[in-house]
């Protein structure tokens, strides 16, 4: 399976990724580079350890597949056709549409014309789709909310890094990993 976020997921993460922004704790995931001050993504501490759902069968993945690469030539098509648009243009509407538990807010003029167009009525079709796929690889209810989403992947994270612990400290006591100040392991 491509490890592609749904929506519902990167919505709950992007909440934290504000969260830490907005709180100054940019140090975990995204990290500030010696020449420059603006952060960046730290790929090795946000992506890789990210749990993603295990033993997905293969029929469920060739489905998340199929709609994640329908939902992509969809967007390629209707930047294609239309000029005036932009993916951030897109997604905004997409998001007042979703505001406020999905009773979403006024459009304005604009956003009320890429509306009406179906454009991103049809995105946020796929984009439920894929949400409904991805919770079924995780075997959870559709219709969580961001913060349970949230929750239940930082619950299963700590369980992930609870039985991986034994398999590093093995390893660092044969040397052929080290433990860090920090308490994670290193190769």
């Amino acid at each position: 399976m491509a490890r592609r976020c749904s929506s519902l997921i990167a919505r709950a993460v992007g909440g934290v990724m504000r969260h830490i922004r907005d709180h100054g704790g940019t140090r975990r995931c995204l990290a500030v580079g010696p020449l420059e001050d603006r952060p960046r993504y730290n790929k090795t501490q946000c992506f890789d350890p990210f749990p993603f759902p295990a033993d997905v069968p293969e029929p469920l993945k060739d489905n998340i597949r199929a709609e994640a690469e329908a939902l992509d030539a969809l967007r390629k098509n209707v930047l294609a056709q239309h000029e005036d648009l932009t993916l951030t243009k897109l997604y905004n509407v997409l998001d007042a549409l979703r505001t406020d538990g999905g009773k979403g807010r006024a459009l304005t003029d604009a956003e009320r014309d890429m509306h009406d167009r179906r454009l991103v009525t049809l995105i946020r079709q796929h984009h439920d789709a894929i949400d409904a796929l991805v919770a079924q690889a995780y075997g959870w209810p559709v219709n969580l909310s961001d913060e349970d989403v949230l929750t239940r992947l930082v619950a299963l994270n700590k369980e992930r890094a609870a039985t991986a612990r034994p398999v590093l400290e093995a390893l660092a006591g044969i040397g052929m990993a080290r433990r860090l100040n920090d308490g994670r392991y290193a190769a």
